[in-house]
């Protein structure tokens, strides 16, 4: 093995190491132990991974070798595993035998350091290059964004006047790329040979001349119309001569000022125009005109249909609309339809690009016209819409939102001015109308002067007194009437200018026959707009009002007179049921007086219930109100007087009509009835009840059989019967007495009543005989019912004086539904099955059969 080792390692300076397949070493070259961190470590017998723990990250190599799947590997450049020293690079050469592995291990730092070194100067240099490039970037961004940010477009062209550098707002401007422009002549974007005469002359004036805001009107790529304002300089760039031109963007601000111009044009307008139609004429050809639209209208919404009509129009000389013009005039617009339409329903203006896209008549024989672009604008007055108007253009249109906004403002202009002529011609109508109402009232109106000079007469006056109005006009009082009646009537004005207080007065001024005529008049303090103090008034002829109201005094004098003196009580209302006036016996019943009720609602001083159902009864004054007729309140009536008693009455009430036979109130009439009704309640109660135990009677309780019979046909119901005869009775009747008899059947009417529901009928058919009638109740609980009074009849004493009888009762049970026939039939079934019920032994209850009667 060492000639192996030697033959290898001696030319090639190597170190060796052989190992066998289970990686234990077998051999070793002496210089192995300096890469390895313990030199000791490196014998034989040894795992070569212990001295070189960098191979155990090979592993996988190593196996491929011992297994035959790999001849041989390398590693370049391995760092050894070794901390203490100088840092050592390794060259691994692994080789397969037969049986074992050779390491070939090199030492590689010197290598490896000159291969470092040389690449850390490499990228020395190319950090070098890296940093010149990138200050040469830089400096070529800060000029491109210095040419960038300048918000002036900016071109540089040769003293021909092709363009060489151009920054990047001025191809934003004219819309146009860097490639498009290069080395094409300024006239691409300048067309104003004017202006380009003048720079190119700058290279005969000195170095310090220049154009300066030269305004110039230029074209972008896609043909839209700029204005730029152009300052040009001539420079020297690298000894050749060259043309700097600096331009902005005016076009805007221009519109603006254009804008401007049309909305002050249509102030002055407005200012000095008397009608709507003078003024709409005006500012549709100042729009057209100033704007560059072709046709424009107005048009008016119609009230009555709630419809927009054309009502002026204007269009350039240059053109004419004869089609479109004739449709116009002939067509209306609801909101929504056509453009005028449109503009009304949504309140806000409205842009079409072009017409062609639409779809309408209107707009039809607008295209036919050639009309293309169209917009319009609501007029509006705050939020309330006064018209419409619209514009045409021969070109299409893109929207213009500047325009649309002063559009705004010049709607809401012409809205005010609309409304102030809408005001005006309101004023002039509302003059008209007054004047024509004050000459035409039948009443005399005037004004005076805190002097009593009449400003103001009417008509009437001239018409009742004869005189010419004109001389009155400055004339006071004492000028033409008596002068007694004018000293009052100028008293009378002097208070209510002092008092400042409206006053009603009833003045008496003769007309000229002589004859007195009695005047309501109104007379109200007031100031003019100059604020000079008047007084005014309004004068109503009431002479005859005046001599019937003394007719009339006399007739209610005599009919106070009669409702004082008649029984019954009385109470009068107006026309709204309040009280007007109440009659003596009216006051005692109701417990109100006259000056208590007066004005009030009659339903607070007459309240009336229904005696029986307690109800609240409608008030007899609004139903005679309601009905034009004479109504009068249930039989049951009771009156709830002041202190809250109760008094039975009879009522009526009747309308009162005036002569024309409108009802202007009413008159009621009551009486206390108590004493007739106590009579007649006595009297039903003794036709129904049993006069000995206060018990229903036969008469009832037939009356009652027969309904519960109906019903029990009718819907189907079933009810019981039960028929009872007291037994013992004779005897107590024989041996005590029929006063003792009496008793005895009112304290067994006692124990009945006890037994039997609320809803039964309890009746006295007769001496000692009783009926109970259950509604509603079946059998089983009937049964119950009568055995329970059979017990309770059974536990009872009689006692009279010094005697005590024990008593019982033969009940007959029936039970009846729609099969029964008749009340008779029903009666007489159970009267037979209570005879079974004494035949059988007395004292028990016998349900009926049908041959009981038998």
């Amino acid at each position: 093995m060492d000639t192996i080792i030697e033959k290898i390692l001696s030319p090639n300076h190597t170190e060796c190491l052989v190992v066998s397949h289970d990686l234990v070493i077998l051999e070793t070259s002496p210089g192995v132990q300096r890469f390895v961190e313990f030199p000791a470590e490196v014998m034989l017998g040894k795992d070569v991974r212990v001295s070189f723990p960098e191979l155990i990250e090979y592993e996988n190599y190593l196996i491929d070798i011992i297994e035959g799947q790999q001849k041989s590997f390398e590693l370049k450049g391995i760092i050894s595993s070794k901390q203490t020293g100088p840092s050592c690079y390794l060259d691994w050469h692994i080789i397969g035998l037969k049986n074992s592995l050779i390491f070939l291990i090199k030492d590689a730092t010197e290598r490896n350091v000159l291969e470092q070194k040389l690449l850390q100067e490499k990228q020395t240099d190319n950090l070098l290059t890296e940093n010149l490039l990138n200050a040469l970037s830089t400096a070529y961004n800060y000029i491109d964004k210095l040419l960038t940010s300048i918000r002036d477009a900016l071109f540089i062209t040769t003293d021909s006047g092709n363009i060489t550098t151009v920054n990047q707002t001025a191809l934003e401007l004219f819309e146009y790329s860097q490639e498009e422009l290069i080395l094409q002549p300024i006239s691409t974007l300048i067309n104003d040979d004017k202006f380009l005469q003048k720079a190119f002359q700058l290279n005969h004036l000195s170095k310090r001349d220049f154009l300066h805001d030269y305004e110039v009107i230029c074209q972008t790529k896609t043909q839209r119309k700029l204005i730029v304002s152009f300052s040009a300089v001539s420079t020297e760039i690298e000894g050749l001569q060259h043309f700097v031109y600096v331009g902005r963007d005016i076009t805007q601000r221009k519109r603006t000022e254009q804008l401007q111009s049309v909305e002050h044009t249509t102030t002055r307008i407005l200012a000095s125009s008397t009608t709507v139609s003078q003024a709409t004429t005006k500012i549709l050809s100042t729009i057209c005109f100033e704007l560059g639209w072709d046709l424009g209208e107005f048009w008016s919404i119609e009230r009555q249909t709630n419809e927009l009509q054309l009502s002026s129009t204007w269009h350039r000389p240059s053109v004419n609309f004869p089609e479109f013009e004739l449709v116009s005039q002939q067509m209306t617009f609801s909101p929504k339809v056509g453009l005028p339409g449109c503009v009304w329903a949504r309140s806000e203006p409205v842009w079409v690009n072009d017409l062609q896209n639409e779809n309408d008549q209107w707009r039809e024989s607008a295209v036919k016209e050639g009309l293309h672009g169209a917009f319009g604008f609501p007029i509006k007055c705050g939020n309330e819409i006064k018209a419409v108007m619209t514009f045409f253009s021969h070109n299409i249109q893109q929207p213009q939102s500047d325009l649309l906004s002063v559009m705004v403002i010049i709607g809401s202009q012409i809205g005010q001015f609309i409304l102030r002529c809408q005001a005006e011609a309101a004023l002039r109508e509302s003059e008209e109308r007054f004047q024509a109402f004050m000459n035409n009232t039948p009443a005399v109106a005037f004004m005076k002067d805190s002097e009593g000079r009449y400003v103001y007469l009417n008509k009437t006056l001239e018409h009742h007194f004869n005189i010419e109005l004109a001389n009155l006009q400055g004339k006071t009082d004492f000028d033409w009437i008596p002068q007694q009646t004018a000293k009052q009537v100028r008293e009378n004005d002097t208070q209510v200018l002092s008092t400042g207080k409206v006053g009603q007065i009833i003045e008496t001024v003769p007309t000229p026959d002589g004859r007195p005529h009695y005047w309501l008049v109104f007379k109200f303090p007031f100031q003019d707009g100059e604020g000079r103090q008047l007084v005014g008034g309004v004068a109503f002829d009431i002479t005859e009002r005046k001599l019937l109201e003394q007719a009339l005094f006399e007739e209610k004098e005599l009919a106070q007179v009669t409702l004082q003196s008649i029984g019954d009580a009385v109470i009068t209302t107006d026309a709204s049921g309040q009280i007007k006036y109440l009659n003596p016996v009216a006051e005692q019943l109701t417990g109100w007086s006259l000056q208590d009720a007066q004005g009030k609602p009659l339903a607070e001083v007459f309240k009336v219930v229904n005696e029986t159902t307690r109800e609240v009864l409608e008030n007899p004054v609004e139903k005679a109100l309601r009905s034009g007729s004479i109504v009068g309140l249930d039989k049951n009536s009771v009156l709830i007087t002041r202190n809250g008693s109760e008094i039975p009455i009879d009522d009526s009430a009747a309308p009162i009509r005036a002569r024309d036979g409108q009802i202007i109130g009413t008159v009621m009439v009551f009486q206390d009835v108590s004493q007739i009704r106590s009579m007649a309640r006595q009297l039903s109660w003794q036709a129904t009840h049993d006069a000995l135990t206060g018990l229903f009677n036969r008469r009832e309780f037939e009356f009652r059989l027969e309904e519960a019979l109906k019903s029990a046909k009718t819907e189907n119901l079933q009810h019981s019967l039960c028929y009872l005869d007291l037994d013992r009775f004779k005897i107590v009747n024989d041996t005590c007495g029929h006063i003792a008899g009496d008793e005895l059947l009112r304290q067994v009417t006692e124990v009945l009543q006890n037994s039997v529901r609320s809803s039964d009928t309890l009746a006295r058919l007769g001496g000692d005989e009783f009926a109970i009638l259950l509604e509603f109740c079946p059998l089983e609980p009937a049964l119950r019912i009568a055995n329970t009074i059979l017990q309770r009849i059974q536990e009872f004493r009689f006692i009279w004086q010094d005697k005590s009888f024990n008593i019982g009762v033969s009940i007959g049970l029936l039970v009846f539904n729609a099969d029964n026939q008749s009340m008779n039939s029903v009666l007489s079934a159970a009267d037979a099955a209570c005879y079974v019920a004494k035949n059988k032994g007395r004292n028990r209850v016998h349900i009926y059969h049908t041959d009981d009667t038998e």
